[in-house]
């Protein structure tokens, strides 16, 4: 039972943090909008690309991962294998 209570309680200091986070960083881009209100746009196609390029790399790491990872089986190499498991 106490691992849960100590479980429940670093959750809420987490939720308590984030928002926080939150709150400061909405309040940022509050504050940038207000003085340079012509590159809002700009900066939702920014952030828009810059999260599909990051989606796009890590689903090629798992890619080169797994794919490294069925060579070394295939070809019965552990070396290969070590180097998929260095991309980890």
């Amino acid at each position: 039972m106490e691992f849960f209570k100590e479980i429940q309680k670093r959750n809420i200091a987490f939720i308590i943090i984030s928002s926080i986070i939150l709150l400061f960083s909405f309040f940022y881009l509050l504050c940038f909008n207000y003085v340079y209100p012509y590159t809002q746009i700009e900066w939702i196609k920014s952030s828009i690309t810059i999260v599909i390029i990051m989606q796009i790399l890590s689903t090629l790491k798992c890619f080169v991962e797994s794919g490294l990872r069925f060579l070394s089986f295939k070809c019965n190499s552990e070396k290969i294998y070590k180097i998929s498991k260095m991309l980890d």
